[in-house]
């Protein structure tokens, strides 16, 4: 099953990062616990590798928001 990460600013302004897997999502505002992470993993059944790279996309938009 596909997984999709998706960041960017909602309509009240708040920014977010979306992760999608079929027809379940979460919207993080902000960075888990790793506790909450691997909860997230559990809920969607994610493999650990699948988490990384999850993590890493993570990573990637708090920089982001970092720059704007």
């Amino acid at each position: 099953m596909k997984i999709k990460t998706i960041f960017g600013i909602d309509t009240n302004g708040n920014n977010i990062f979306v992760i999608q897997k079929a027809n379940m999502f979460k919207i993080l505002t902000e960075e888990p616990t790793e506790k909450e992470w691997n909860e997230l993993a559990v809920e969607f059944n994610f493999s650990q590798n699948e988490l990384a790279k999850i993590k890493y996309a993570f990573q990637d938009w708090k920089d982001w928001y970092k720059k704007i």
